[in-house]
């Protein structure tokens, strides 16, 4: 487990789903019960997505039933 990385290609498949300014997301990570999970920070507040990243080398992992994936940079 580790940080995701390539922010704005994240916010931008985000933005695509759920109609988000990608220039007012930001990505960070929060550890929680010794597994690294994700925050999306949204305009100043935190949302949180439930659910950790399986694999940090752009593999798709499911939250809150949405997939994700990181895109190249």
């Amino acid at each position: 487990y580790g940080r995701v990385q390539h922010v704005s290609g994240l916010c931008g498949k985000m933005r695509r789903e759920q109609s988000l300014d990608s220039e007012r997301c930001q990505h960070v990570s929060w550890i929680v019960r010794g597994k690294t999970h994700n925050t999306l920070v949204i305009a100043g507040k935190r949302s949180t997505l439930r659910g950790q990243w399986k694999d940090v080398n752009g593999l798709r992992k499911d939250v809150n039933g949405l997939k994700w994936r990181k895109m190249p940079c």
